[in-house]
């Protein structure tokens, strides 16, 4: 059996974005002998937030509540600091030390409460180009608490935790990918890892703000496909894979160039494979004779025919993928709008058709 898809997308996004603050907190760092020390970091408890003072030693930094300010620099020894929002100007002066200084954090000192319970598994950079598979559920498999359904070279989901199906969500750039993997194992899904910068896998508590379809676990495929950063300048690059038991070709390529905060992305995968080849098998198949006796009674006589194979049945693959993106950045403002397109034509093991001609695959 074999199933074709065609999945195209267009997304259109804007979002703006402004900071507020409730106050402006100025500061200098300076030794025992009041010079400036510049390089230090000044990071706000609590926030995903930090500066490095400069050849002054002067920073700033803006709170919305009390807080503590923890100043670091090599060769100095730490150290914390309570502010207030309408505290203004404040002078940090740090001792130096004879010895190296190293930090061990025990506790969510830099974390709040919702990345304390949040197991998360991240995939990118080399060890996911590496990694990188024709389904996203081989690409996963391996990864803690991650294992995978198969059913086929291209249908194969990754399964959370012993959960897989609805109770796993699968999104694309943080939005729902809506394919029919998520009721049906053995339809692919349309997350390409080969285009994809980076894979989040979600797990825990963590999980419930995305609904109950997501209660095994969430995974959550980052492509650039509508760039959210200034490219400012071109950059590609082009991959080439080969399997020698399927024959499969894999040609991969991305492309992005920008200029003036208009920035345009291009990400394309073609996959081409024959059946699995393996060692040579006989395939047996039943056929049934009637006979009619004079006593009108039926009797079935079955006689096994053997066939000599050297290849699983239904394991061809044939697959495209195209993406466009543009988008417009400022300071406060992304615009941005892509075009997907995914062409698939696979087979599955163990189920055929007796109309369906394998032949029309062969190169």
């Amino acid at each position: 059996m074999k199933k074709y898809s065609i999945v195209a997308t267009a997304i259109l996004t804007a979002l703006a974005s402004t900071h507020s603050y409730a106050a402006q907190i100025s500061g200098k760092v300076v030794d025992t002998n009041n010079q400036p020390i510049s390089g230090a970091k000044v990071h706000l408890h609590g926030k995903n937030h930090s500066v490095i003072t400069d050849k002054f030693g002067k920073f700033i930094l803006n709170t919305d509540s009390d807080s503590q300010l923890h100043i670091s620099k090599n060769h100095y020894i730490d150290k914390r600091t309570d502010i207030k929002v309408d505290q203004g100007n404040i002078i940090v002066k740090l001792e130096p030390s004879s010895i190296e200084s190293v930090v061990i954090y025990a506790s969510g000192l830099h974390k709040n409460s919702l990345e304390m319970t949040s197991p998360v598994t991240v995939l990118s950079g080399d060890e996911l180009q590496k990694g990188a598979k024709a389904t996203l559920g081989e690409t996963l498999k391996g990864q803690p608490g991650i294992n995978a359904s198969y059913f086929g070279p291209v249908s194969s989901s990754p399964i959370i935790r012993g959960l897989d199906g609805p109770r796993v969500k699968v999104t694309q750039n943080g939005l729902d990918s809506s394919d029919a993997s998520r009721i049906g194992p053995d339809h692919a899904t349309t997350n390409e890892s080969l285009a994809a910068e980076q894979i989040e896998v979600l797990r825990g508590p963590a999980t419930l703000l995305y609904g109950s379809g997501a209660i095994g676990g969430v995974v959550n495929v980052f492509d650039n496909r509508i760039p959210t950063d200034k490219i400012e300048t071109t950059t590609g690059s082009a991959s080439y894979s080969f399997d020698t038991v399927s024959n499969t070709n894999t040609y991969a390529a991305l492309f992005e160039t920008g200029s003036d905060g208009f920035n345009f992305h291009f990400d394309g995968v073609v996959r081409n494979g024959k059946d699995y080849e393996t060692p040579e098998y006989s395939e047996h198949e039943e056929h049934e004779e009637h006979e009619e006796h004079e006593e009108h009674e039926e009797h079935e006589e079955h006689e096994e025919h053997a066939e000599v194979l050297n290849s699983v049945p239904n394991t061809f693959i044939d697959s495209q993928q195209v993406n466009f993106g543009t988008s417009y950045v400022t300071d406060h403002l992304t615009l941005g709008l892509s075009f997907g397109r995914i062409e698939s034509d696979y087979g599955i093991p163990a189920h055929s058709h007796a109309h369906h001609d394998h032949d029309d695959h062969d190169d």
